[in-house]
């Protein structure tokens, strides 16, 4: 499975309750499929989806309504930088093809150019080291464990179970003052900065808008689509995209 193929695409209960639509993927950490996909339902508030909840996978998702307020395995490196193990960029994941029965391969793109790099030779975080044939990549990091409680000594025992002397007598609270009514309701922040990205949907891009390595997040003509909204708010473009369709009627 590619990581494209989800971005964007609409998600269903069994019932055909519109659920949102996918706007992250989080694939396992053995790249070998998909942990997790981050959605947006249709009053923009965010959640994810446990992949092992998706019943099936089409032109929509059909999944059953459970949500949860974390993401397992690791954030889709979809646009991420690609180094080489000397330091020389190569260029930014264009896609992910996880390794259902093999290896993953990640697209990276460069000058119109696409290559792809196996797992086995990728080192992953918030930029992807590609080392060659031969070489060893790092091991990745282990996860810290929270430190449990350390077993108490036989003095601490004793003396948390020793009685504790009685309190002294408190006198009397005093009355409290009559209570403030309190200040009205703030209407809630809109997700991103008050913008909105269910208006952005479907507007035609006046101006092309680039990411950080000069390459196109949407180009000018082109309709933004779910995909290029997440890819925007990836790089930090999603107020740039929204002034470049403003002008422009759904």
């Amino acid at each position: 499975m590619q990581i494209s193929t989800v971005i964007g695409k609409q998600v269903l209960s069994p019932q055909g309750e519109k659920l949102g639509y996918v706007i992250n993927a989080y694939p396992a950490r053995d790249m070998k499929s998909l942990a997790a996909l981050q959605c947006a339902d249709e009053d923009e508030e965010e959640y994810f989806l446990p992949a092992k909840n998706v019943v099936s996978y089409g032109d929509a998702l059909i999944a059953n309504k459970a949500r949860q307020n974390t993401a397992n395995g690791i954030a889709s490196p979809v646009g991420n930088a690609v180094y080489s193990h000397t330091g020389e960029l190569l260029g930014a994941v264009d896609d992910l093809l996880l390794g259902d029965g093999g290896e993953a391969l990640f697209i990276v793109h460069r000058d119109g150019t696409k290559n792809a790099y196996p797992f086995s030779r990728v080192s992953v975080g918030d930029t992807l080291i590609v080392y060659p044939e031969g070489v060893k990549k790092p091991a990745p990091k282990p996860e810290r464990k929270p430190a449990g409680k350390k077993p108490q000594s036989r003095v601490q025992a004793a003396r948390e179970t020793e009685p504790k002397p009685a309190e002294p007598q408190q006198t009397a609270p005093k009355p409290e003052p009559p209570a403030q009514p309190d200040p009205p309701a703030q209407p809630a922040p809109q997700a991103d900065g008050g913008i909105n990205r269910v208006n952005l949907l479907g507007r035609k891009v006046k101006k092309s808008v680039y990411d950080d390595f000069g390459y196109p997040i949407a180009v000018a003509g082109e309709t933004v689509t779910p995909y290029t909204v997440a890819a925007a708010r990836r790089s930090n473009r999603l107020l740039q995209l929204t002034v470049n369709t403003l002008t422009n009627v759904v």
